[in-house]
């Protein structure tokens, strides 16, 4: 049986440095606060090397030469456990309500809607087969 990760607690602030680091397969600080500011998040790039540096020091991120970037050691699945547990509470133990929120708050592209539908196919696969 593989290893479970040990549990680390990630901010909402840190999260968004993974997921731009997950996004970019790494980068330096002035890439990620570019890209931070690009998905118009307004945060000084202080606070993004303080978010990447206390990532690093949970062991979510390395950073790798000079001058530094930053990558991601973690996949999405090593956190998402905890936001799960959360939308479990939040929606009674189904997640259509969920999705159908985030369809109301937000586009999704055609990218995004193809990945879910693979999912789905996915899913009744498995379900086929067992």
């Amino acid at each position: 049986m593989p290893r479970k990760r040990p549990q680390i607690k990630i901010s909402p602030g840190e999260m968004e440095m993974l997921s731009i680091l997950w996004e970019l397969g790494g980068g330096t600080i002035s890439r990620v606060h570019k890209e931070h500011a690009a998905r118009g998040n307004q945060v000084s790039y202080a606070t993004i090397q303080t978010r990447l540096n206390r990532l690093v020091d949970k062991g979510a991120a390395e950073r790798v030469g000079f001058p530094g970037e930053y990558r991601a050691l973690l996949k999405p699945e090593d956190v998402s456990d905890p936001y799960y547990d959360k939308i479990e509470k939040l929606c009674g133990g189904t997640v259509a309500p969920f999705l159908s929120h985030l369809f109301a708050k937000r586009a999704f592209d055609e990218e995004e809607i193809a990945v879910l539908e693979q999912i789905v196919a996915q899913h009744k696969q498995k379900e086929r087969e067992s």
